[in-house]
């Protein structure tokens, strides 16, 4: 992911009310945003993802390269969930199903709190004031290897034959000089544990 040859295209006017945009789809609204900015001479390039921020409050989201901010929303903890939707990143669940976070949300939705993709129950610090809460709380190792962060030569898997990466239980507790520490651990596939050291 680079983010070198990113545009702040700047505000455009667009030709509806914001009646007619709060009655459309999310899709709708995101392509009205994008056509304005083409009317007003921008165009977003081939292969880029596309952020649209609106000055009203309407919705927020994001999906496939697309993602839709408004002024209610600017949050870093809200931005950051809706930025890896972008990046193509889902929800975090837990295996509660007690737990609704939303009437429209599936049981254990947005339930791991040590997350980002869990958004608004995340254990973030600074939460509340005007930008609800300050700082996002990061990734699990779930996510970090989907969006393919993970160095899969420093993954420990127990159970399996110890690899070069992986010293043996009995090597000493100072940073080894010829072979490098796993920094994850996998218990059982999917699940990435992190464990850095």
């Amino acid at each position: 992911m680079r983010i070198r040859n990113s545009n702040a295209a700047g505000w455009f006017t667009m030709p509806y009310t914001l009646a007619q945009e709060q009655g459309r789809d999310r899709w709708t609204r995101f392509n009205d945003c994008v056509n304005a900015a083409s009317a007003g001479g921008y165009t977003v390039p081939a292969g880029h993802r596309t952020v649209v921020v609106t000055n009203v409050g309407i919705y927020w989201w994001g999906a496939g390269g697309a993602i839709y901010l408004d002024g209610t929303g600017l949050g870093s903890v809200s931005v950051a969930h809706e930025m890896l939707h972008g990046y193509g990143l889902g929800h975090s669940f837990s295996n509660d199903t007690g737990y609704r976070n939303a009437p429209w949300s599936a049981p254990g939705e947005y339930d791991d709190p040590w997350d980002e993709m869990s958004a608004a129950n995340v254990y973030a610090s600074g939460t509340g004031g005007t930008y609800g809460n300050t700082q996002p709380v990061g990734l699990v190792g779930f996510q970090l290897d989907k969006l393919g962060w993970v160095d899969h030569g420093r993954v420990s898997r127990p159970g399996r034959a110890t690899t070069s990466a992986s010293p043996p239980p009995s090597a000493p507790r100072r940073r080894p000089t010829t072979r490098r520490r796993p920094r994850a651990f996998c218990i059982p596939d999917p699940l990435v544990l992190i464990a850095d050291s």
